[in-house]
This record gives structure tokens, C-alpha cells and sequence, in this order.
């Protein structure tokens, strides 16, 4: 090897060396960030039960959970399987159940997440199961994009994209409508 090509050889390795060297100097505070510790939950509740009274002090749900977890940024709530009863005028209406949900901070929003099954508890029943379910419980006003099948004792509706007046059982499934029908005996 010449001794130009051996000059040549070592200033590319202490290019290499410098630039290797500057790359992690510059990378530690990057490093620091990823350490430092993500936000969290003002507080967790571990198998509870809990009840939300509306703005005339009737009960407006009530949801069992496993694990609850507050967020500090936008004080909503974080809840795992949840277990929740709708009420109307204080009776319970409908059962929910669901993979995960979330509440806002004014509990004017519920969000389920994952397989949901939503039960009326009146006579005859009704049963939805779809997935990623939205209920506003002053309102009983229930939304999903995901495909639904709606049962009650004669009927079953199938389709995709839902919306419905709970407390006045009305239901619209917006696409791929399927509805099968339980002949009458005579």
C-alpha cells in the first residue's frame, strides 16, 4: 500500500470516527426525551362501582369496571370491560358491555370500544352487538360505523352503520340492510 493511499485510508476512518462520535452527542438529549416518564393518570380505581347522576339528580348510569384510569390532560376516563346500565327516570333501561370505554369529562359522551352488546332490560328485549359504539346517555342517542345485528324476539336486522333513539326504541341501520322476519302461526 502506498503512502498516500494509507494517508488517504486514516483520515476516512477519523472522518468516520468524528462522525460517528458527533451523531451520539447530538443523539443524547433525543435519548434523555425517550426516558423521561409518560403522563400519568391522576388516579386509577381498581374494581369499582360507580354512578352518575344527571342534571335533575336522577341517575343517568352506572358502570362496573375492572380498572378506571383518569386522564390529567382532558379529564376524561379510561375504563376496561366495562360493565355499564343506562337509566331512564331512574330505572335501569339498557345493559352495555363492552371490550374498552372511555367517558368525557361531563359525562355527555360515552365511547365503547371493541365488541359491544347493548340489552334492553324491558320486555321484549332487544339486543345489539356491533363494535366501536358511541351513546349519549342525556340524550339516549347511540352511533357505530361498524357492521350491527340487531335481535329481538321475531327479528333480526343486520347491516352496516347504525344510529339509534334508544329511549324511544327507534333504530336505523344506514347500509347493507338485512332483515329476516319470523313467520306468524296461525
Amino acid at each position: 500500500m502506498t503512502p498516500q493511499k494509507r494517508w488517504g485510508l486514516g483520515i476516512a476512518l477519523l472522518a468516520a470516527t468524528v462522525t460517528f462520535w458527533l451523531a451520539q452527542w447530538l443523539n443524547r438529549d433525543r435519548e434523555r426525551q425517550l426516558e423521561l416518564p409518560q403522563a400519568r393518570s391522576d388516579y386509577t380505581l381498581e374494581s369499582f362501582d360507580l354512578l352518575v347522576m344527571n342534571e335533575q339528580g336522577w341517575p343517568s348510569f352506572q358502570v362496573q369496571s375492572p380498572h378506571l384510569e383518569k386522564n390529567p390532560g382532558d379529564r376524561s376516563v379510561n375504563i376496561e370491560s366495562p360493565d355499564l346500565l343506562l337509566f331512564d327516570l331512574g330505572n335501569p333501561r339498557w345493559r352495555v358491555t363492552a371490550e374498552t370505554g372511555w367517558i368525557s369529562e361531563d359525562g355527555k359522551e360515552i365511547l365503547f370500544g371493541g365488541a359491544v352488546e347493548v340489552v334492553e332490560q324491558m320486555h321484549p328485549p332487544v339486543t345489539v352487538r356491533t363494535r366501536d359504539l358511541t351513546i349519549n346517555p342525556d340524550t339516549y342517542i347511540a352511533r357505530s360505523a361498524a357492521a350491527v345485528n340487531v335481535e329481538r324476539p321475531g327479528m333480526k336486522l343486520a347491516g352496516r352503520g347504525f344510529s339509534a333513539d334508544l329511549k324511544r326504541r327507534r333504530y336505523e341501520i344506514l347500509n347493507d340492510v338485512e332483515a329476516t322476519y319470523d313467520a306468524l302461526d296461525n
